[in-house]
């Protein structure tokens, strides 16, 4: 399957064409021209983002992708480069590149595919693309260039297709079931773990090793749901060993590729269709999913219990959580993009942090990722938005012990939003003998704060498979 650039072109203007209402005026009167029609997609040929203002802290920035389709569905992220990956369902140029730096979005490149995108995953220089006919394709893309690391005339194609992957699909059929979504060929979602990907076509998850190029018959096939998924993403606490999936049927269930037989290890339902799942990056047992009811839940895998152990919703929002991420510095803060095009950064403790729109244009948004302190969320009619979180805007999510010492709240409040000179600013401004109480809860607040890497491997899922009793137990119950 190849790709071909394709450069992009704005509208040709009509200003030079008359219309029936001109020819029609006498000789004596100057028939207005007619408005250029090029002038309604000026908005989307800035290839360079404009800043939208700094609201509640949040430091937003948009970008109107040259897609004229207006019809784009996934984004995926480089995990070590600041690129940014997107697709779309056109015919035509249904690819895009965007460099992310600071406060600026720039489109490096553009790109069409024989077939529409609908998923999209980035690892290393891998990228990987789901397709309307249950084809995977496998692209080597040469960041170096993309990204003007090197010299942009050197030999060579910027991304070449290295292998096609070939998931198995239910039979079309014209009418469906009573009770049953008409199955679908479209590559729902795509997930890399290492060598390793997963592609879900309606609710069959396979599972591929990228390493050995283009295979004929997926390493593992698991059949998770009678109806389509919404979602199938890899654990990042556990490699390439459990998955977790979301379907329409509104059941949220984790995969365990360590057992033998059905692999299904772990399921919940509810009653509204389950939009996303995302696994927490930072705690390896929990799980948020978005629900079509308007509550984002977060499960506690440790627990069989049909009750969440957290739930999360809008009072005042009439939008349905469409994608779900959680901060990747921040164990307590889960953002939500919306269908009424609105994204909000939520505080499990009940509040919400941050709240901005995330589409110029209508359309619901159809990814949200994060990495670092910046949040970047894509809508369907081509907005590409990052959010990036300011020390106020953290300032007023921090959950602080005390409730007089203004002090120890300043420094708890600096602390959170990972200001630690500010922090140590407030310590060491306190004279040691006139409150030995207040100088003692600060040793001990810095004493306590978390160790990443300790508190990562405290955490670590067993590396064997429980015993099989047990784990039958669970899974009926």
């Amino acid at each position: 399957m190849d790709i071909y650039a394709q450069t992009w072109r704005p509208a040709s203007s009509t200003s030079n064409m008359s219309g029936t209402r001109s020819r029609r005026q006498s000789a004596r009167e100057v028939a207005p021209a007619p408005p250029a029609i090029s002038n309604n997609s000026q908005w989307r040929q800035a290839y360079v983002a404009s800043d939208t203002g700094d609201t509640s802290g949040v430091h937003s920035t948009s970008l109107g992708l040259p897609d004229d389709s207006r019809f784009t569905t996934s984004l995926a992220m480089s995990e070590d480069q600041p690129l940014l990956a997107v697709g779309s369902g056109s015919h035509e140029t249904n690819m895009f590149f965007v460099q992310s730096l600071d406060d600026q979005l720039d489109v490096k490149a553009s790109f069409a595919s024989k077939f529409p995108i609908y998923s999209l995953a980035l690892h290393g220089n891998l990228l990987l693309a789901g397709t309307d006919r249950s084809t995977s394709v496998l692209y080597r893309v040469d960041r170096a260039r993309l990204l003007g690391y090197t010299d942009a005339e050197e030999d060579g194609p910027l991304v070449r297709c290295v292998g096609t992957f070939k998931s198995k699909a239910a039979r079309s059929v014209d009418v469906a079931a009573p009770g049953s979504h008409a199955p679908t060929r479209r590559v729902a979602c795509v997930d890399f773990a290492g060598d390793s990907f997963l592609a879900c076509v309606g609710g069959v998850v396979s599972v591929w090793d990228a390493s050995h190029g283009q295979q004929q018959q997926p390493m593992r096939v698991e059949r998770v749901s009678a109806q389509p998924l919404t979602r199938a993403v890899w654990s990042p606490h556990s490699g390439a060993n459990l998955i977790a999936a979301a379907g329409v049927d509104g059941g949220a269930a984790i995969v365990d590729l360590r057992r033998r037989g059905r692999a299904v290890a772990w399921r919940v339902s509810t009653a509204a269709c389950a939009n996303d799942a995302a696994w927490s990056p930072l705690v390896p047992y929990w799980l948020a999913t978005a629900g079509e009811d308007g509550a984002v839940r977060v499960w506690d895998l440790r627990y069989t219990a049909t009750t969440p152990a957290m739930t999360v919703r809008h009072a005042t929002s009439a939008g349905v959580p469409r994608r779900v991420a959680w901060s990747p510095t921040h164990v307590d803060l889960l953002s939500v993009g919306t269908s009424d095009r609105a994204w909000r950064l939520h505080s499990l403790h009940g509040s919400v942090v941050a709240e901005c729109r995330a589409a110029d244009d209508v359309g619901a948004v159809v990814a949200a990722c994060a990495k670092g302190s910046t949040y970047y969320t894509l809508s369907a009619c081509g907005d590409l938005f990052a959010h990036r979180l300011t020390p106020q805007a953290l300032s007023h999510a921090a959950a602080k012990r005390s409730e007089g010492d203004s002090v120890l709240r300043m420094a708890e409040t600096a602390v959170y939003a990972r200001d630690i000179r500010a922090a140590a600013d407030a310590v060491l401004s306190q004279p040691l003998g006139s409150d030995v109480a207040t100088t003692r809860a600060l040793c001990d607040l810095f004493a306590a704060k978390p160790r990443l890497a300790a508190v990562a491997a405290e955490w670590a899922l067993p590396a064997t498979v429980p015993r099989a009793g047990l784990t039958e137990s669970v899974v009926e119950s």
